[in-house]
C-alpha cells in the first residue's frame, strides 16, 4: 500500500487489494476502450485472459481505419491469428453461463458457432459457479498478467460508440448489419499492483470453474501500455471492490456495498454519479441523508432516459422511481440534479448510459461493473476499481480532468469550460445548469405516474440483493395474508416437500441421477410404446410423475418431441406441461403457504395484494425468466393466493413458445437428417428463420436485467 497520508476511502473493509497502480487510464465509450485492447493484445507475449458477461467473437474492435499490423480487427479472428503467430500464448476465456432467456440475444458457442472456432491455444469455458439467479458480471481482460482493463464494457455487439454520440453513425452496428443507437460506457486501463491483483482473480475465477489451477510464469518481455492511449494518472493508489455472494463454502463479499457507502458518507462538496441502474434502497437512502443536511454535498446522477427492452423499461424504470422520488424529497437546499444525456436529433431514441463511474470531490474516482441496484450488491460478481487521492495533488488534479471530460462529453462542452465554471462557482449543479441547452446537455428524468406498474417495481425476484430464496420466489406471486393459519403439521410437511424439490432439481444436475433419467433412456421407455394408445397416457403420466419429483421439464418436453409427429408432439407437450403444472400447484394449495415461510427465513420484503390481480402477468414473466425450477414455482405459486385460472393462463402463455420452437427446431432437424434433400433443407432453414424471428421480437421486448 503506497505510504503517505491516509486514504480518503479505501480501506480493508471495502476493498479486496489495495496498491500502487504505475499508470492508469479512464478510457471513456467503447470506440477507445476497443482501439486500446486491441493494440494491447497485438503486443501480449504470455497471456490473454478474459472475463465477461457476454462476448461475440465478430465484434469489431477497429473500425473506420486499417488495424495495424494487418491483424484482424474482430475479436475472435484477431484471438485465432495471435494464437497461430505465438503458440505458447496462453489465452482463456471465462463467460458467465447465462440464463436461457439470453439464448437468442447471443452469439451460439464455439462448439456449434459456424463463424468462429478457437484454436486448441484459445479456451473457452462458460462459468455456472453462482447461486440461483445470480449472474458473474465482472468485465475484465489481464494481458500478460501485467496490464488489466476493467470496467462495465463487454467485449460485445451493441457496445462500440464514440463519445460524440452522434444520431447516425454508420460504423455503429452489430455484426449482422444492424444499426444501434448511441451507447455510453466507461472502462480503466491500470498496471502494476491493481492490474496484478485482476490476474489473480482471473486465476481464482478458472479455478472455480474448471477445477484446474493455471500455471503462472514470470512476466518479461517490453512495455505492454498502448502507444496510442496517454495515462491519466501515474503512481496512483487503487483499490479492487467486488461482489461475491455466498455459495457453497464461500463467504458473501459486499466491498462494491460498502466502497460506495463509505464514499457518499466522506463526500463534502460534490458526488457525481454514472450508471445504468438506480434500484438499491440503501445507496438511495444514503444520499438522500447527504441531501437534507444544510451543508451536505451536490450530488449529480447520470442515468439512461429508459433502459432498453421491456423488461428493462416496464420493470428497472420503474424501480428507479421512489428512490428518486424520496432523493427530491430531501432535497430540500436545491443541490440534486438527476438527468438523461441528450443529444439533438436522436428523436424517439436515447443515448443508453451504461457506464458505472463515481466521482467524489476530485478525491476519488471509481470505474466498475458494478450498477445501483440491488443484484450488484450482493447475488452478481461484480469488479470495481477506485483511484484514491490522499496525499497526492496530482491525482486529484487528474480526477478533476476526468470529470470535467465525463459531464463534458454531456454537455457538449470542452472540459477546459467546465472545469472553469465549476471552480467559479464552486459547483457542478451550476455547470450542469448553466451549458445544458436544446443542442446537447443533462435533461430532468421525468418521474411519471406509475402506480399502473406498482407490483413489477415490487418484484424483487428480479432484482434480489441476495441469492433467491423460497420467500422471494412467493414473493413474486402475493403477500402473506395475515389471517392464514395452517397446522404445524402441514407447515412441516411442505416445508419437507420444498426441500426434497430442491434436492432432487440438484440430485438430477449433480449426481449420477442425471446419467440414469436422461433423455436417452427415457426415449427407449417411450418408443416401447410409440404405435399405441397407451402412449399418450403414458406422456400425460410422465410429465404429472416428473413435477412431484421435480424431473426437468425439458428433458420431458425434447422426448415428446422426438417420438411424436409435430403436431401430436406439440399438443401432448403443452398439455404435459399443463398437467405437470396444475398437479404441483394442487400440491401447494393443499399444504399451504406456512412451511415456506419456515423454510425461507427472514422476510425480505412483502408485496402488495394487488400483484394477486395481476397474476397472469407476474407469472408470464417469472415463466419467460426462469429463477426456479420448474416445479417449486409451481408448489409455491399453489401455496399463494394466486388463482388458478391467472396461474394456468400465465403458465400457457410462458410456456407454449418455447415448446413450439423445441418442436418446430427438432422435426425439422430430424427430417433434414434422415431424409435429406431440397425441400427438407429448405423447412428446416425456414424453421430456423421463424425461430430466429421470434427470437428477435422476443430480444426487442425484453432487457437484459444486470447488464
Amino acid at each position: 500500500m503506497k505510504q503517505g497520508a491516509p486514504s480518503f476511502v479505501l480501506s480493508e473493509n471495502n476493498c479486496w487489494k489495495v496498491g500502487v497502480a504505475h499508470r492508469a487510464a479512464v478510457l471513456v465509450d467503447a470506440a477507445d476502450y476497443f482501439s486500446a485492447l486491441h493494440e494491447t493484445l497485438l503486443h501480449a507475449q504470455r497471456s490473454i485472459h478474459i472475463l465477461g458477461w457476454d462476448l461475440h467473437s465478430q465484434v469489431e474492435l477497429i473500425r473506420g481505419k486499417a488495424p495495424a499490423n494487418n491483424a484482424p480487427s474482430r475479436l475472435g479472428p484477431l484471438l485465432n491469428w495471435l494464437a497461430r503467430r505465438r503458440p505458447g500464448l496462453d489465452v482463456r476465456l471465462l463467460l458467465w453461463d447465462y440464463s436461457m432467456v439470453f439464448t437468442f440475444q447471443r452469439e451460439p458457442p464455439p462448439l456449434y458457432n459456424l463463424d468462429w472456432t478457437p484454436r486448441r491455444n484459445v479456451k473457452f469455458r462458460f462459468d455456472g459457479e453462482h447461486p440461483l439467479g445470480a449472474s458473474h458480471h465482472q468485465k475484465v481482460v489481464v494481458v500478460d498478467g501485467k496490464l488489466a482493463f476493467a470496467g462495465g464494457l463487454d467485449l460485445t455487439q451493441r457496445r462500440w460508440d464514440t463519445s460524440e454520440h452522434a444520431p447516425r453513425n454508420y460504423l455503429r452496428k452489430a455484426p449482422n448489419g444492424e444499426t444501434y443507437p448511441p451507447f455510453h460506457d466507461i472502462q480503466m486501463l491500470v498496471d502494476g499492483e491493481p492490474a496484478e491483483a485482476l490476474a489473480e482473480l482471473f486465476r481464482k475465477r478458472w479455478k472455480r470453474a474448471t477445477g484446474k489451477n493455471i500455471r503462472t510464469r514470470p512476466s518479461q518481455g517490453s512495455d505492454l501500455w498502448p502507444a496510442s492511449v496517454a495515462p491519466d494518472f501515474h503512481e496512483a493508489l487503487t483499490g479492487v471492490a467486488r461482489t461475491e455472494p455466498q455459495y457453497k463454502s464461500r463467504r458473501e463479499v459486499r466491498e462494491v456495498e460498502a466502497l460506495y457507502l463509505d464514499a457518499i458518507r466522506a463526500a463534502e462538496r460534490y458526488i457525481y454519479l454514472e450508471n445504468q441502474y438506480f434500484t438499491c434502497p440503501p445507496i438511495a437512502q444514503a444520499l438522500a441523508e447527504r441531501l437534507r443536511e444544510e451543508n451536505g454535498p451536490e450530488v449529480v446522477i447520470v442515468l439512461p432516459r429508459r433502459t432498453r427492452g421491456w423488461l428493462g423499461e416496464k420493470i428497472m424504470d420503474a424501480r428507479r422511481v421512489p428512490a428518486l422520488l424520496a432523493m427530491q424529497e430531501a432535497d430540500a437546499h436545491g443541490r440534486l440534479r438527476a438527468g438523461y444525456p441528450h443529444v439533438a436529433g436522436l428523436g424517439a431514441q436515447n443515448i443508453m448510459v451504461h457506464a458505472k463511474a463515481m466521482i467524489v470531490d476530485d478525491r476519488l474516482l471509481r470505474v466498475g461493473s458494478a450498477n445501483l441496484n440491488n443484484r450488484s450488491m450482493g447475488l452478481d460478481t461484480e469488479c470495481d476499481l477506485a483511484i484514491d487521492a490522499s496525499g497526492s495533488p496530482e491525482t486529484a488534479t487528474a480526477i478533476a480532468r476526468v470529470r470535467d471530460r465525463l459531464l463534458g462529453e454531456h454537455l457538449g462542452a470542452p472540459p477546459r469550460e467546465v472545469g472553469s465554471i465549476i471552480k467559479a462557482t464552486h459547483s457542478l449543479v451550476q455547470a450542469v445548469d448553466q451549458l445544458s441547452d436544446d443542442r446537447r446537455g443533462l435533461r430532468a428524468l421525468e418521474l411519471p405516474d406509475d402506480s399502473g406498474f406498482e407490483p413489477l417495481r415490487e418484484m424483487e425476484v428480479l432484482d434480489p440483493e441476495r441469492p433467491i430464496e423460497a420467500d422471494q420466489i412467493l414473493d413474486a406471486f402475493a403477500p402473506k395474508d395475515e389471517n392464514e393459519s395452517k397446522s404445524l403439521r402441514a407447515s412441516w410437511f411442505l416445508s419437507l416437500a420444498v426441500l426434497a424439490i430442491l434436492g432432487l432439481a440438484a440430485a438430477w444436475r449433480w449426481t449420477p441421477l442425471s446419467d440414469f433419467l436422461n433423455e436417452s433412456n427415457l426415449l427407449q421407455q417411450l418408443r416401447a410404446l410409440a404405435g399405441t394408445l397407451l402412449i399418450y397416457p403414458a406422456i400425460l403420466g410422465g410429465f404429472m410423475l416428473g413435477g412431484l419429483v421435480a424431473f426437468p421439464v425439458t428433458i420431458l418436453i425434447g422426448a415428446t418431441a422426438l417420438i411424436l409427429p409435430p403436431a401430436e408432439s406439440l399438443a401432448m407437450a403443452l398439455a404435459g406441461c399443463m398437467a405437470n403444472a396444475s398437479v404441483t400447484y394442487a400440491a401447494g394449495a393443499m399444504l399451504g403457504r406456512n412451511g415456506i415461510r419456515q423454510l425461507a427465513g427472514r422476510r425480505l420484503n412483502r408485496i402488495s395484494r394487488r400483484l394477486a390481480k395481476r397474476g397472469v402477468l407476474s407469472i408470464t414473466v417469472v415463466r419467460i425468466i426462469p429463477a426456479a425450477p420448474f416445479s417449486l414455482i409451481n408448489v409455491v405459486a399453489g401455496a399463494s393466493h394466486i388463482r388458478f385460472k391467472d396461474y394456468f393462463l400465465g403458465t400457457l402463455l410462458g410456456v407454449a413458445p418455447g415448446i413450439c420452437a423445441v418442436t418446430l427446431f427438432t422435426d425439422s432437424l430430424i427430417k433434414a437428417m434422415t431424409r435429406p434433400g431440397v425441400v427438407n433443407t429448405l423447412v428446416f432453414f425456414a424453421a430456423i428463420a421463424v425461430i430466429a424471428g421470434g427470437a428477435f421480437w422476443l430480444r426487442r421486448r425484453l432487457s437484459r436485467p444486470g447488464a
